[in-house]
């Protein structure tokens, strides 16, 4: 995806750090939104792909990726690779990234540099790829499933962080392939990290897909067992691969939000990658399509922070009462 096609959020603690990248700050006014919509600790920023973005494949010691050595095996479709881009890793430094981000009125950066950790202002997190998911039907075994699906795709990672352990159904499912934590490994992980970094696209549906006639050795999207969709319109069928163009579903990452909100205790979120998949190859610029996709999410992630907003401002009033 270009760089210009790329987009992120950053709303900082206690609530969400949401960060999107573009490069001219008169986006949220064509959009409909002003920077006062905003709580005064939402942070806009920039962030790069490395591979999409630096080029300089062989330069300063750099050794190949997985990625460069990925495609230099002619992997991708149209064989192409990104040994030369926009030239990042060069212009880091230079005047024109200086303006840009003087221009965007951003408060941090975040450079996915391929020789070094991506840190969030030295906070150190985890990313999880997550989609809003809902039942395929009312059913009691659909709206089970997509619990479980839920555990598996999200518990998976965060609970350990939060908790201190794997989800219950994980547990179950998976027996005694899944690691179990001592007392003391499960203190340690409890609030070991800073922030949840989220990649979020668009919403899936569940069916339920249990199957225990195999006694053999099952996967992870065995021990899963659902099947997925991004329409009730289409019959499921498999585990879900993002595929471009996906479906918008900006009502999706409100509730995504929410979820990580209610269920995790309100940890710090980073909404690291979203966006309106194009052909590479697309110059409209009569871009409607996109203006659209970035005022209903951009949107989305605002009513998402507006409730706690008003939280906020009652305790304050009522502190203020009793003062």
């Amino acid at each position: 995806m270009p760089l210009t096609q790329l987009f992120q959020y950053s709303v900082s603690t206690p609530q969400y750090i949401v960060k999107y990248l573009k490069y001219t700050v008169s986006t949220l006014h064509i959009l409909g939104f002003s920077r006062d919509d905003f709580p005064p600790d939402f942070v806009f920023g920039a962030g790069t792909s490395a591979y999409q973005y630096e080029g300089a494949v062989d330069v300063d010691g750099k050794r190949p990726s997985i990625w460069d050595t990925f495609t230099h095996a002619g992997k991708v479709a149209d064989k192409s690779t990104a040994d030369v881009t926009a030239g990042g890793y060069y212009k880091y430094r230079m005047a024109e990234e200086q303006s840009t981000l003087k221009a965007l009125s951003t408060t941090t950066m975040l450079s996915m540099s391929s020789s070094s950790m991506a840190k969030q202002n030295g906070w150190i997190g985890m990313n999880v790829y997550t989609f809003w998911m809902v039942p395929f039907t009312d059913s009691t075994a659909d709206i089970t499933a997509t619990q479980r699906a839920f555990d598996f795709q999200i518990g998976w990672v965060i609970n350990p962080l939060v908790f201190g352990d794997y989800p219950e159904t994980m547990k179950k499912r998976a027996g005694s392939r899944i690691p179990t934590f001592t007392k003391c490994q499960s203190k340690k992980l409890m609030k070991s990290f800073d922030f949840i970094g989220i990649n979020h696209y668009t919403t899936i549906y569940i069916s339920d897909n249990i199957d225990d006639s195999n006694t053999g050795l099952r996967d992870y999207y065995e021990d899963m067992s659902v099947v997925t969709s991004v329409s009730r319109n289409e019959t499921p069928s498999g585990q879900f691969i993002p595929v471009a163009p996906l479906p918008p579903d900006p009502n999706g990452i409100r509730k995504m939000l929410e979820y990580l909100k209610d269920f995790y205790n309100n940890p710090p979120v980073y909404v690291q990658e979203n966006g309106l998949g194009t052909p590479y190859n697309d110059t409209n610029l009569n871009d409607t399509e996109r203006v659209d996709f970035l005022r209903g999410y951009i949107g989305a992630i605002l009513e998402a922070i507006r409730p706690l907003v008003m939280d906020e401002s009652d305790e304050t009033a009522s502190d203020t009462e009793l003062g």
